[in-house]
């Protein structure tokens, strides 16, 4: 059920970009070295916890009769997740929402926060959970389909019993995007928790990446 909305909602246009550069996430220096061909991936996103601080904060604050001062709201939902892969290398580059609040003051700062994770080697080493290890079988599994999601070729499958679950799509391509999880979400129709639906904006397989994100010597 909610499989079919992840399906629908986010299409995209598969690129072949050859001539294109990854962007470079701010705070990393271009290198000297050659540019190498590989795939770059990447998607925005808030946090639930921090929107339900925030919320709560300014709830508190209007009880007692005044407004809460928020620094950065801007960027509540505007945390990025980056993928850099090449047949050796793998990155991964996060900016994450996050909250500071004085409830004394009925003041808030909401900043990003930056991780940064890379590796080189044999891929089945480098491997990161942005990849599905096991595919969901679809005799298993009925509610399975193909989709297009960023423009790439996913099988998706709902693995839940469409009133409780969850659903996956990952790659189906032979490239370096094989296996990449590009949507994924849960749902429940009975109010027992959270509807969660996520999926990447955009992935390009061939493009050209500065080897500056597999250093990780960067900072924010």
């Amino acid at each position: 059920m909610l499989l079919l909305s992840i399906v629908s909602a986010v299409l995209g246009t598969r690129a072949s970009a050859q001539d294109l550069i990854a962007p470079l996430p701010q705070g990393f220096a271009p290198s000297s070295e050659p540019k190498v061909h590989g795939l770059y991936a990447e998607t925005e996103f808030g946090r639930i916890d921090v929107k339900d601080d925030l919320e709560a904060l300014e709830a508190e604050c209007k009880a007692r009769g005044t407004d809460a001062r928020v620094e950065g709201r801007e960027l509540l939902w505007k945390g990025k997740r980056r993928l850099y892969r090449t047949p050796a290398s793998v990155a991964v580059i996060e900016d994450t929402p996050t909250i500071k609040a004085d409830r004394q003051a009925c003041s808030a700062t909401i900043t990003l926060s930056r991780s940064v994770m890379a590796k080189s080697g044999p891929w089945s080493s480098i491997k990161t959970a942005d990849w599905i290890d096991q595919h969901p079988k679809c005799a298993r599994f009925p509610r399975c389909k193909t989709a297009t999601i960023a423009g790439v070729k996913a099988q998706c499958v709902d693995l839940g019993d469409g009133l409780v679950g969850s659903a996956i799509c990952y790659s189906l391509q032979d490239d370096l995007s094989k296996d990449l999880i590009v949507a994924r979400s849960n749902y429940t129709d009975d109010g027992s928790g959270p509807d969660t639906e996520w999926a990447l904006d955009l992935v390009l397989t061939d493009i050209l990446i500065d080897p500056a994100v597999f250093a990780k010597t960067a900072s924010r």
